[in-house]
């Protein structure tokens, strides 16, 4: 005896009807991305790049944001991790320590 449901109808899957399973993609995080987070242009000098890094970390920094209401805070939460990734990237990319 077949110990499978029969109440419930089996699909036939057409070729038009096949969709390959979707992969996560994850977003590129290009150059011009970074620089335009940190307020650069492509042709900034490394010094420049540090200077502007330095500045927006501590404007966006958690601990500055004490008397800024919850939502504010949790914007340049994002903002400064936005700036940390950015310099990273920059960083790795030019080989700066």
């Amino acid at each position: 005896m077949d110990m499978r449901d029969h109440s419930e109808k089996q699909y036939e899957y057409r070729s038009y009807d096949y969709q390959p399973p979707r992969q996560p993609q994850q977003p590129t995080y290009g150059m011009q991305q970074a620089y335009t987070t940190l307020g650069l242009t492509a042709n900034a000098t490394d010094d420049e790049i540090k200077k502007a890094y330095r500045r927006m970390a501590m404007q966006y920094h958690p601990d500055r944001q004490v008397n800024a209401s919850e939502t504010d805070q949790k914007w340049a939460a994002e903002k400064f991790r936005a700036v940390q990734k950015a310099y990273e990237h920059i960083k790795q990319i030019r080989n700066l320590k």
